[in-house]
């Protein structure tokens, strides 16, 4: 568990916590509702479960009525947009019209603002992201965390946006989006991440991790 949430305190057999990061970087408010919590964001994001996904899509994030094709940056960058009125994860950060959002925007914001938490903690608070960083390997992915090991997100062209689980998924962090207010369930969540993938390169691997 991380200092920010063993900080708090679970009083009078109250199974919740309050956390909230302070506003770091500069965003655009739509207008910014302040207090808005992670459950207001999850609640955006439920009402769109069934639409279409599209790898690369724009979603306008002055768009209050837009209903797909989301792409998982875009998605989660619209909900927090239209729950709370904060620009997060997208260039330029100032401008819902222009606004473009991609996991390696979230991924450098959440570094800048000091906003990446444990993924087993993301996985406690309803409306935290879960975060897997682009890299040279698979793509980037990034889904909003239910608070009891699920997940609602924009997950493939074949299933739209849908609500899933967490579990057994490599997830590199998870990012909590200053001034929004979060709570975190009190329950445990164990986070396993799947076994090692190993993918063929040229030139070839060889060794004894290749023979397990």
């Amino acid at each position: 568990m991380t200092d920010a949430v063993r900080a708090m305190r679970f009083n009078g057999g109250m199974t919740a916590a309050v956390l909230e990061l302070p506003a770091q970087t500069e965003a655009a408010a739509a207008p910014t509702r302040h207090g808005a919590s992670g459950d207001v964001v999850l609640d955006v994001a439920k009402r769109h479960v069934g639409e279409p996904y599209a790898l690369g899509a724009r979603a306008p994030m002055a768009n209050s009525d837009w209903t797909g094709p989301w792409d998982c940056a875009e998605f989660a960058s619209w909900c927090v947009y239209r729950a709370v009125g904060i620009l997060y994860g997208t260039r330029p950060a100032d401008d819902p019209v222009m606004a473009d959002a991609y996991t390696g925007y979230w991924a450098q914001q959440a570094a800048l603002d000091g906003a990446d938490i444990p993924v087993e903690d993301a996985l406690r608070i309803a409306g935290a992201c879960l975060l897997r960083r682009p890299g040279n390997g698979p793509l980037g992915h990034i889904a909003l965390s239910t608070g009891d090991g699920g997940t609602i997100e924009a997950h493939s062209s074949s299933t739209g946006v849908i609500a899933h689980t967490a579990r057994n998924r490599r997830w590199d962090c998870g990012v909590l989006v200053p001034g929004v207010r979060y709570y975190v369930n009190e329950r445990t969540i164990r986070y396993a991440p799947p076994a090692r993938v190993l993918r063929i390169t040229t030139p070839l691997t060889r060794g004894g991790t290749v023979l397990r």
